[in-house]
């Protein structure tokens, strides 16, 4: 919920006034600390939510927040090594 609260915060700051505003893959990457190729990939893929102008990924804030939600519940790789019992 912190990360969440978090993005918004970064989100509202950075965006411009208009609630309805667009961001970009770039714009949100930012944000989230996402590559904006990732956010386009998993957009692409239908794994994100977005709108698509042509060529172009755009995110609203409502996309933003469910994309908070859906890599905050993502299943992690396993990267440790031997655990000191």
């Amino acid at each position: 919920m912190r990360e969440l609260a978090s993005a918004v915060r970064a989100l509202a700051a950075h965006c411009p006034r208009d609630p309805d505003a667009l961001l970009t893959a770039e714009d949100v990457g930012a944000l989230l600390g996402l590559s904006p190729r990732t956010l386009k990939d998993r957009a692409a893929a239908g794994v994100f939510p977005h709108r698509r102008f042509g060529k172009h990924y755009r995110f609203s804030r409502e996309d933003v927040a469910e994309i908070v939600q859906l890599t905050k519940n993502a299943v992690r790789p396993y990267r440790g090594g031997m655990r000191a019992a």
